[in-house]
């Protein structure tokens, strides 16, 4: 299953996140890495609205040479990893410390998960919280793509908000999500990749 991880530093310019991303890959020898990586490793950062953001792939294992970046920097961050179309979920940090995680689609990955409604408000409200932010501005991404009825868990249907481009069901709701929190595209990217060491 593939992914791609965005993560998301909460009042860190993109200048303080390129430049320690950048001193993190030079950290390592170029023995390190295997050919494909030697290749295809890469991370583009991006300065947000109140935040700065990574992308990055899993092929080249980028987080164990970017992942540490927002925690080196003493950040509140959040981790998106929008999964092959079938998911999304969201994991946030004040450094090293685990705050919350919320996938939208566990179902994705085991047909009976334990999930709760009361799962949803909680997460959404402990992220707010960190974060700064009203919870409802973002407690309709907090929503399992599924709801609860009389007997079962039905598919929901609809958008978090009425302006989003993607609803339930669509892993691309992540980037309505990332919006919210001031990470959206276009925006000009600093590209580091293996092949800039010089």
């Amino acid at each position: 299953m593939g992914y791609t991880d965005t993560f998301i530093i909460k009042d860190r310019s993109q200048a303080e996140v390129a430049s320690l991303a950048r001193a993190n890959l030079a950290l390592f020898r170029e023995s390190a890495f295997s050919d494909f990586a030697k290749e295809g490793l890469y991370c583009y950062v991006y300065q947000g609205k109140g935040c700065s953001f990574m992308q990055m792939g899993h092929m080249a294992h980028e987080d164990r040479i970017f992942g540490l970046v927002p925690v080196q920097l003493g950040a509140v961050f959040a981790i998106v990893r929008e999964q092959d179309g079938d998911s999304w979920q969201v994991s946030l940090y004040d450094r090293l410390e685990h705050i919350v995680t919320q996938n939208v689609n566990p179902w994705a990955f085991e047909p009976s998960p334990q999930t709760s409604e009361k799962d949803e408000t909680y997460r959404a409200s402990r992220f707010a919280d960190k974060w700064g932010m009203p919870v409802a501005d973002i407690q309709g991404y907090f929503r399992y793509w599924r709801k609860k009825t009389a007997l079962k868990w039905t598919k929901r249907t609809g958008k978090a908000y009425p302006d989003d481009e993607h609803g339930y069901g669509d892993s691309l709701q992540s980037c309505d999500f990332m919006r919210r929190l001031g990470a959206s595209l276009p925006a000009k990217a600093e590209v580091i990749k293996l092949t800039d060491k010089g």
